[in-house]
């Protein structure tokens, strides 16, 4: 899914190109609808208050260029409502050894809660850097009196750091009133961000030394935000230990007349918090709301839409009314600019009475997309376009009319753009799930350029790539089997996703997965290694699900009846092979790597605790470098510490602390005969059973039944025998196996062109062209691994592993979704119970 999300160098050359162009309208007086571009509030009574930035800047910032304090707008997109406002040197022209210091009043409403970042001017946008060269999100900063807020740049984009040694700011983030942690709370200081672990823990690393501007705040809301000062000094922490206050939610009714011929069922609230849309990631295009968890409006009557939202009592909402996300087809003014709402949540209940004045941005007119798509379309799918203007945007769903036919109407940003390039994909997972001719990294697409006169697109789709017509293969006969006992596992683990805003979907999909006699779903929620050296491991919301997301995944399994299960998994920014080869590896690199992955377990052990979890799942094979003995992908010693056994030891032990459910743990069958003494601390294993199955044709029931057996009775029983207790730990055969024809699994020779490693089809859609499609087969090593597996009373469980939840995929993969393999497993579940 390579372009699903732009990459990193992409993503910031789309930023730089829009605020190129859009970016410094500057502003010589400061009122409330200058602030962003469009503002208005609900508030008509709020006071008006000063706030004074003072900016210090680094000694190697070019002459010449003037500083400016970038005011964003994270409803219509980072990138594209900006409004930048010039600062002027605080002291004169004076410049010391500790780099020149600007300044600028605004004059904000009350309670604000202002998004931010320093950029210069030179013949285009330079924008902030962190010390680690990342683009700066944004700061924050909480208005409610005069009051001033003193910030330090790191660096510039196209210079290098230029400060002394950094610091960091850590510490606890404590509810006020309980005392209880509090996780998933966004944390921001000198422009690095971080969320609360679940005890409430964050760390704010590559601080220049100086006075930061700290903030704490709720993504949702919940509590009220909490702004201090905080002076870090060079290769230092600065412990800052806070707490915050809930706050009370409250009905707020919003009702808005719409203009004459606005579509039905189209209409959506986008704004500023977890519950309107916002993912406070990065989404394709810049973007950062997503329409799939925006609240839809319902029709009144006439041109009336209404909806009623729990908000929280006093945070300040920032919201559009939209027919798409906050960019494209949201609410203009008079002016054809983008029109933003401000309300603070009162705190009794309300009805906001609003007016959208137009969808159109200038005097071009709508563009009509009607589609139809193939019959073999599946049922419960939706449609999306998606559009690229300047690079693929997020998608948005269309509406659907008819079986296979679907409808989207763009009225705008028409007055920024001009060729706009599209694309139909399904279930908004385009890059994958588009049509045949529209999908990959550099996938043809269709174009449309915004006239004066209304068009009307009719396309028509033949096929759709990854999905073809059932059926598939011809059904397996199930053998008459016994029941197994009250216990058994049954479950899905579901395949892990690194797109921000595809937990939605998941979350959607347990439901469907429900059904399937499905007793537990494996929810594999990862953390992201954001450095190497030294290793740095912690959640980032561009790939990583939010608390929130996580939280609403396990409450739907809860109301589908679902047991739940979290195996936690690492997400790397590139190969993963490539990252343990290319790390330093020293004695101090592994013992940050442990402290690294000891707040990694701990954070999901308290997760599945708060949640309710039944089983927390930790191992896998990914950390084969880091286990006693460890090697490297390549088959060197990883040089990881003698004391290894001992620190896993200690880390599960910690774990058993903290959680009070089943702890397991993932792995693979071993080379070696010693038990290492760690899995004595474990209830569980799962073990990824991947029994060679390979045959020189199509596959023999019977033969691949056998080869089961063998691996059964021999390898996995000899570990079951001499690795675990079984008056202590149960033991769960996790298994696998891709759609292909013709695959081998060992490599007598690694010249065969069908010999790939099964991680090669762990993702979706593995471009792997010199293997065929074989679903046929990925069922028939189903029932040879399931019919043998579940005659074993020493055996568990069964889950399988790989599942891709978002869509169907007839693709190489070894997820069974929409495969001939669901409908085995299905049935084989439904026996079982």
């Amino acid at each position: 899914r390579s372009d699903m999300v732009a990459p990193r160098k992409t993503y910031f050359l789309i930023s730089f190109l829009i605020l190129s162009s859009l970016f410094f309208s500057s502003c010589s007086g400061f009122n409330l609808g200058e602030l962003i571009p469009g503002l208005k509030s609900q508030n008509d009574t709020e006071s008006m208050v000063e706030v004074t930035f003072y900016v210090r800047v680094p000694l190697n910032t070019p002459e010449g260029d003037t500083i400016y304090l970038s005011l964003l707008d994270e409803v219509t997109g980072l990138g594209v409502n900006a409004t930048a406002h010039p600062m002027e040197p605080a002291y004169g022209d004076a410049t010391t050894d500790q780099g020149a210091v600007y300044t600028t009043t605004l004059i904000v409403p009350q309670h604000a809660v202002l998004k931010y970042r320093y950029t210069r001017r030179n013949q285009y946008a330079i924008i902030e850097h962190t010390q680690i060269d990342e683009q700066v999100r944004y700061r924050l900063a909480r208005v409610e009196n005069p009051q001033e807020i003193r910030d330090v740049v790191s660096k510039w984009s196209d210079t290098s750091y230029f400060w002394p040694e950094p610091g960091r700011i850590s510490g606890v983030i404590k509810n006020a009133e309980t005392g209880e942690p509090l996780p998933g709370l966004l944390v921001c200081a000198g422009g690095v961000q971080t969320f609360t672990t679940a005890s409430g823990t964050y760390m704010l690393p590559g601080l220049p030394p100086g006075i930061h501007n700290l903030v704490v705040y709720a993504p949702d809301g919940s509590f009220q935000e909490i702004q201090q000062g905080a002076e870090v000094a060079s290769q230092a922490n600065t412990e800052a230990n806070l707490s915050v206050f809930p706050r009370d939610f409250v009905d707020i009714t919003f009702l808005v007349s719409v203009p004459t011929g606005t579509p039905e069922n189209s209409l959506r609230l986008a704004g500023n918090l977890y519950q309107l849309g916002n993912t406070f990631g990065n989404l394709p295009g810049g973007m950062n709301t997503i329409p799939d968890r925006m609240p839809r409006l319902l029709a009144a009557e006439g041109n009336i839409y209404g909806v009623i939202l729990s908000l929280p009592v006093g945070a300040e909402i920032r919201y559009k009314y939209t027919l798409g996300d906050g960019f494209w087809n949201a609410e203009h003014d008079s002016s054809g600019a983008f029109h933003v709402r401000r309300l603070i949540v009162p705190d009794q209940p309300a009805q906001i009475d609003d007016q959208v004045f137009a969808w159109e941005s200038d005097e071009k007119d709508a563009i009509t997309f009607d589609l139809w798509t193939p019959e073999h379309t599946p049922p419960d799918e939706d449609i999306y376009i998606q559009l690229n203007p300047y690079g693929w945007t997020t998608p948005l769903p269309m509406n659907k009319i008819a079986d296979n036919h679907w409808v989207f109407i763009l009225y705008s940003p028409f007055n920024i753009l001009n060729d706009i390039s599209y694309r139909y994909c399904r279930q908004g997972q385009c890059g994958i799930t588009g049509s045949s001719e529209a999908t990959g990294s550099s996938p043809t697409a269709w174009t449309v350029t915004p006239g004066s006169e209304p068009q009307y697109i009719a396309d028509n789709i033949s096929d759709w790539a990854w999905l073809a017509p059932s059926p598939l293969a011809d059904p397996l006969p199930l053998p008459n089997i016994t029941p197994r006992e009250a216990g058994f596992l049954t479950g899905i683990e579901i395949m892990p996703t690194n797109q921000a805003g595809d937990a939605y979907q998941i979350s959607s999909a347990i439901s469907e997965i429900a059904d399937s006699h499905s007793g537990l779903i494996i929810l594999t929620p990862t953390w992201t290694f954001t450095h190497s050296d030294p290793p740095v491991f912690e959640p980032d919301p561009n790939h990583d699900p939010l608390w929130y997301d996580l939280e609403d995944m396990i409450r739907n399994a809860a109301i589908n009846g679902l047991q739940v299960a979290l195996h936690p998994q690492p997400h790397f920014l590139g190969n993963r092979d490539d990252w343990w080869t290319t790390a330093p590896r020293t004695f101090s690199w592994w013992n940050s790597w442990f402290d690294q992955y000891r707040g990694f377990a701990i954070h999901f052990a308290e997760a599945a605790e708060r949640q309710n979890s039944e089983i927390l799942i930790l191992g896998g094979d990914w950390l084969s470098p880091a286990l006693p003995g460890g090697k490297l992908p390549n088959g060197e010693p990883s040089g990881v510490p003698a004391d290894a056994e001992l620190r896993w030891t200690a880390i599960l032990e910690d774990i058993r602390s903290h959680y009070s459910g089943t702890i397991a743990w993932s792995m693979s069958l071993p080379e070696g005969n010693q038990k290492p003494s760690y899995l004595n601390q474990v209830d569980q294993i799962f073990l990824e059973w991947n029994p060679s199955l390979d045959v020189e044709s199509f596959p023999d029931l019977e033969e691949l039944t056998s080869l089961a057996m063998d691996s059964l009775d021999g390898e996995v029983y000899d570990f079951w025998e001499s690795w675990l207790n079984p008056d202590q730990t149960k033991l769960s055969l996790s298994i696998a196996y891709p759609s292909v024809s013709g695959w081998q699994l060992d490599c007598p020779d690694p010249d065969i062109g069908s010999c790939y490693a099964l991680s090669s089809f762990t993702s979706p859609a593995p471009n792997i062209s010199n293997l065929e499609p074989g679903f046929a087969e990925q069922a028939a090593a189903y029932q040879a691994m399931i019919s043998t597996a579940a005659t074993k009373e020493w055996i568990s469980g069964i889950v399988s592993r790989g599942y891709f939840s978002q869509a169907i995929l007839h693709d190489k993969s070894i997820s069974i979704h929409g495969k001939p393999a669901e409908d085995l497993l299905w049935s084989w579940f439904e026996l079982l119970q």
